[in-house]
């Protein structure tokens, strides 16, 4: 089954469906169409994900975004894969800026301004592009298999190249690796063009234990903007609390 866009779609004089080209598709409007194709409504997808009613609502809004876990689960549902379900063929920059949205975070020299949901999404993304980075000689990242996992939910997530050459453009992040010849390379704010030269090397010399033989690690200037922003102790409080998120947030 192939992804259909919701709100785009519309009868026109004729009775003919049609789709709206000037509508900006959003990712809800792809799950909510794909979800009446198998028949699921809202209350069995809140018990399926195990959520709140006003967490679903946070989702439709855009207000919060779905985790990976779970978008994994609907893209599995769905038949397609991650890449297809975030890179859609219309409105792709406005998609991009809209899922990833790092460009001010490199750009933005007044960082008071930001929220605190403005900084979680900044750390969210540093980390997923370090987890892409170190596996990106493998291709994919495993996953911890678990016996409450649904049937056919994948045992790997692979790491798409257009993903990793956006993160390398948009985050200054740097790697340290060793070759069967030489022991801790380091490059800084490494291109796109750089790591893919690495992560030939890594896996011709490791194979499958390559991606123990690199380590990323975000710029400092990342700390730089939490504490000069205004909820930076709001945020630090916030890490406290959430003890799941305080090594990931701590360590960059």
């Amino acid at each position: 089954m192939r992804l259909m866009p919701g709100g785009s779609l519309y009868n026109d004089e004729n009775g003919n469906l049609c789709v709206n080209p000037d509508y900006e598709f959003t990712i809800w409007d792809y799950i909510e169409m794909n979800l009446k194709n198998l028949n699921i409504d809202e209350k069995e997808l809140i018990s399926l994900f195990d959520i709140t009613p006003s967490a679903l609502s946070n989702w439709k809004n855009g207000s919060k975004q779905i985790s990976q876990d779970k978008l994994v689960i609907l893209c599995s549902m769905f038949g397609v894969t991650i890449d297809e379900l975030m890179e859609r063929e219309s409105n792709d920059a406005y998609q991009y800026e809209y899922f990833y949205g790092l460009n001010r975070y490199s750009k933005e020299k007044k960082y008071k301004s930001f929220t605190t949901r403005d900084l979680e999404w900044m750390f969210e993304r540093i980390n997923e592009a370090i987890f892409y980075f170190e596996y990106y000689p493998l291709g994919y990242i495993p996953f911890d298999k678990n016996p409450d996992d649904p049937e056919g939910f994948p045992d790997r997530h692979y790491i798409s190249d257009d993903e990793v050459e956006y993160y390398c453009q948009t985050l200054d992040i740097s790697i340290k690796y060793s070759t069967k010849k030489k022991k801790d390379i380091i490059i800084k704010s490494v291109s796109y063009d750089e790591l893919t030269s690495v992560a030939k090397e890594l896996w011709n010399d490791w194979k499958e234990e390559a991606y123990k033989h690199i380590s990323a690690k975000a710029a400092d200037k990342y700390k730089e903007i939490v504490l000069l922003s205004e909820n930076a102790d709001f945020f630090k409080a916030y890490i406290t609390d959430n003890s799941d998120l305080k090594n990931e947030y701590l360590e960059i």
